[in-house]
């Protein structure tokens, strides 16, 4: 399960531990257990750069 909502300063994301991203499971962004789901926030323009930053 996965959603999100878009915020003016970034995505509040709601997922299950097996649609996690490497960045939320390595908790490089802030991350909240609830249950079974997690809760991460991702800034503006977080995706953008972490895209740019792992290509070579």
């Amino acid at each position: 399960m996965r959603f999100s909502i878009q915020l003016p300063n970034g995505k509040l994301k709601l997922r299950t531990e097996q649609h996690l991203r490497t960045l939320e499971r390595d908790r490089k962004i802030p991350v909240f257990k609830f249950g079974r789901l997690y809760i991460s926030w991702w800034k503006a323009g977080a995706e953008r750069r972490h895209r740019t930053e792992s290509q070579p």
